[in-house]
């Protein structure tokens, strides 16, 4: 008995995420300069811009990037916070 193919139906359901756009609105990261108005991501060298507290369409991938990137700051502060570093950081 053979086994069916799932290397191809695995690419094509990625291919098609790929190219899946969202609406999204991109949160500006905790300590970030309030005057910056958007933010550059690059992925496999393509530079997708966007804009802060403003809703887009974007591709998925770009997406979880940027949330990424927000978890992450988020968890930076809280743990300076914990360290003692920074005494201003408001409620997290």
């Amino acid at each position: 008995m053979t086994k069916p193919d799932t290397t191809a139906a695995a690419e094509e359901i990625r291919r098609r995420q790929a190219n899946e756009k969202i609406r999204y609105m991109a949160r500006r990261p905790v300590g970030e300069d309030p005057s910056t108005e958007s933010v550059t991501v690059t992925v496999n060298g393509r530079n997708y811009r966007v804009m802060y507290d403003e809703y887009v369409e974007i591709p998925r991938f770009v997406a979880e990037v940027l949330d990424r990137a927000y978890a992450e700051s988020v968890k930076i502060f809280k743990r300076m916070a914990e360290l003692g570093k920074m005494s201003n950081l408001g409620d997290f």
